[in-house]
């Protein structure tokens, strides 16, 4: 968000090309090429998509710069494949709950909160209110379904061409407290019953 031209330009000018080589190439008789864009739920307007293939609704407005270029690049994917047949294939992702380390964005609170109970800090402030419920997966489930995806056959596909990632969703509540009640499991006291945990989390909205 802080240079909103360059944002569009790096993310909708690269896919224009491999779009157009793609279309080139299928005129040419090339071999079948399959073009995977990664698309995001930023695309919607409050942050999150519903887990299912989900049609385009007009009030359906992302709200950033990223989701604005998600947007057009589902958009412009599904006119080359609807008009030069290009064999276009869209994936919205939500939350990935991985090791790596959290990029900036609406659902890292996921992944700093974890990063946090496992470095036994004693207090973390989420930036998001406890009750904001996302849409996560974890990173070894949408490998294997992107590898699944990438090899359906085309004529499996909806004719838009763009899915949603569906695992699971929770708040930022819900995960504190799972994290509190499996630190009570796997930290006995001295006495052997469970320690009671001390992990504090703050919201700060």
């Amino acid at each position: 968000e802080t240079d909103v031209a360059r944002s569009l330009r790096v993310n909708n000018a690269g896919l224009e090309h491999v779009l157009d080589w793609a279309a080139a190439s299928q005129r040419r008789g090339q071999p079948h090429i399959k073009v995977v864009y990664p698309s995001s739920i930023a695309v919607f307007c409050g942050g999150g998509g519903g887990g299912t293939t989900t049609d385009f609704a007009v009030d359906d407005v992302p709200a950033t710069a990223y989701g604005v270029s998600k947007r057009y690049g589902e958009l412009l994917g599904t006119y080359y494949h609807r008009r030069f047949g290009v064999d276009f294939r869209c994936l919205r992702l939500p939350g990935i709950i991985s090791a790596a380390q959290p990029g900036g964005g609406t659902t890292d609170w996921a992944i700093e909160m974890l990063r946090a109970a496992g470095a036994r800090a004693s207090r973390y402030a989420c930036f998001v209110r406890p009750d904001t419920t996302l849409p996560f997966v974890y990173i070894d489930d949408l490998l294997r379904g992107l590898g699944a995806f990438i090899d359906a056959p085309a004529a499996t596909l909806a004719s838009g061409r763009v899915y949603d990632v569906g695992s699971f969703s929770a708040s930022p509540d819900d995960l504190a407290r799972a994290i509190v009640a499996r630190s009570q499991q796997t930290s006995p006291s001295a006495s052997g019953s469970a320690a009671a945990s001390t992990a504090d989390v703050a919201f700060e909205v």
